[in-house]
């Protein structure tokens, strides 16, 4: 039995008796395209249909609202020091869903979980903050050396490295959940507004409302019904019958020959988000490695036919910063544009080949909607531009990740969305080659040493400056290819009130159903 299935099953067979007195009266249903997650654990989990589920199941120190303040959740309060490096939570006495007590240990274990030179936290650079972090996850201190101390069962300090403004945003994150068992195991034990209920292997999986939630009152929905259909037309056909309450961003994607209709028909929803579509370029082979051929491949996309053509309602993007975090005006790129052929056979020059010499490349995309067609535009524009040719080849979206997190790959997108809001999010990302999260394996010792002064920093408008040249250093280097800020584009039947944060959670503990 799936592994994952099997936890399901088990887990229901623990919180089934849950609803057994009382009949389930409010259900939400909607799709996830993409399929069964591969973990529950949110340590492992870094793209944004996982952090959804994830805050779902899980109740950090913090919590993001819809209109993007913060709020304490597990935390009761919270006090910061006057250097603003030392923050001291006191935790609100609560339970997991075996009813022991969440304490102060139960987080801090599973940060240093995170931060172990052996853990496979997909994230583990957004603990770095946390003073020692960094040399400890390298191995170059032991991890009793992490300053998180539990000095009580209900109290939790954090020494930082230096003043970091969005600490609190990173303590109401997935990644910063606590676990009940400090293991990279799938977890059976929850905090959250929900806990798992059953599970049908490649159909469909539920959420039952956890009775044991320390707000349980707050939470409306009794029940989340989640379906695994691929087909975007078919997810849509459910929705117009009602079988759906929601489809679209991020969880099932629309038709993309449907968003012209539905957006005349006023039916469509939009929310602007701080989420960007890249191309990953894998620097670490032959020949991306190359600054010129990266850059050329970049510069001979048009943004606003493929907007046009494949991704109505997004907005064509050549910072690698989504805009609105983006610290430079569009028109910052125009001195920076070049000719994208004269770039081509500057490369040809660097690598000692000649245009017949040169490779054929290929570019590797999920089962998601619009992917293939822009594989097979990227395809035709690249050898009519370049004269490169491009063998495309297609994988379900679980397989697609696997391939980039082992740099599996040669071109491949990918949707990012900020986790926190701070262009720093994005930009954090490409400090190290060895970070997980990094699939392009690119690193750049100029643009670390700008992050590295920006963190040190106390004076706004200075950090600022530091952050603007470290995002035109990234679009001078490019070591992936932007393509357009995404916008969330849904439907919603009318009896479901959703509630999504500028981030593009969606906040399952918020959510009611008229």
């Amino acid at each position: 039995m799936n592994r994952i299935v099997g936890l399901f099953l088990l887990i229901f067979l623990n919180v089934s008796g849950y609803a057994e007195n009382n009949e389930v009266q409010k259900v939400m249903s909607l799709n996830l395209q993409e399929g069964q997650p591969p973990s529950l654990n949110p340590y492992v989990g870094v793209d944004l249909r996982s952090r959804c589920l994830y805050l779902g199941l899980f109740e950090p120190l913090m919590r993001k609202k819809s209109d993007g303040t913060l709020e304490c959740a597990a935390a009761q309060s919270v006090e910061v020091d006057p250097s603003q490096t030392i923050y001291t939570f006191h935790m609100r006495s609560h339970s997991w869903s075996n009813g022991e007590l969440v304490t102060s240990s139960h987080f801090a274990k599973a940060w240093r979980l995170a931060l172990s030179p052996t853990s496979s936290c997909i994230r583990a650079n957004l603990f770095y903050p946390i003073k020692n972090g960094e040399k400890v996850k390298r191995g170059e201190l032991p991890l009793e050396d992490l300053k998180i101390f539990t000095p009580d069962e209900q109290t939790l300090i954090v020494e930082l490295e230096h003043p970091t403004s969005f600490f609190l945003d990173l303590t109401a994150t997935s990644f910063f959940s606590p676990l009940y068992e400090d293991k990279e195991t799938e977890p059976t034990q929850f905090n959250g507004p929900f806990v798992v209920g059953d599970a049908i292997p490649d159909q469909s999986m539920t959420f039952l409302k956890n009775p044991l939630y320390w707000d349980a009152e707050a939470v409306q929905l009794d029940k989340i019904h989640f379906t695994f259909v691929k087909d975007p037309a078919t997810a849509l056909e459910m929705y117009e019958k009602g079988e759906l309450d929601v489809v679209g961003d991020p969880f099932s994607s629309l038709p993309l020959d449907s968003i012209p209709s539905l957006k005349l028909s006023g039916r469509l929803k939009s929310k602007s988000m701080a989420r960007i579509f890249y191309i990953f370029l894998n620097t670490n082979t032959y020949p991306f490695q190359n600054r010129s051929l990266r850059r050329a491949l970049a510069l001979s996309i048009d943004r606003p036919e493929i907007i046009e053509h494949l991704f109505q309602g997004e907005e064509p993007s050549l910072s690698l910063i989504p805009k609105p975090l983006s610290l430079l005006a569009s028109k910052s790129f125009e001195h920076g544009v070049e000719d994208p052929v004269f770039l081509f056979e500057q490369a040809l020059e660097e690598l000692q080949i000649t245009r017949e010499q040169f490779p054929k490349l290929t570019f590797s995309f999920a089962e998601l909607s619009g992917q293939k067609e822009l594989a097979e535009y990227l395809q035709k524009k690249w050898k009519e531009k370049l004269g490169i040719s491009i063998e495309i080849e297609c994988s379900d979206w679980n397989t697609h990740l696997i391939k980039l997190k082992a740099k599996d790959y040669q071109m491949a997108p990918l949707h990012l969305t900020a986790i926190y809001p701070d262009l720093m999010f994005y930009l954090d990302l490409f400090r190290h080659k060895a970070t997980l999260g990094n699939y392009s394996g690119w690193e750049h010792l100029g643009f670390r040493d700008l992050l590295k002064k920006s963190e040190m920093e106390l004076d706004s408008g200075e950090r600022t400056t530091l952050l603007q040249q470290a995002e035109w250093e990234l679009f001078q280097e490019m070591p992936v290819i932007p393509v357009f800020t995404q916008n969330f584009q849904y439907l919603t039947q009318d009896s479901l009130n959703l509630v999504i944060s500028e981030l593009g959670i969606y906040d399952f503990k918020a959510i009611q159903i008229k």
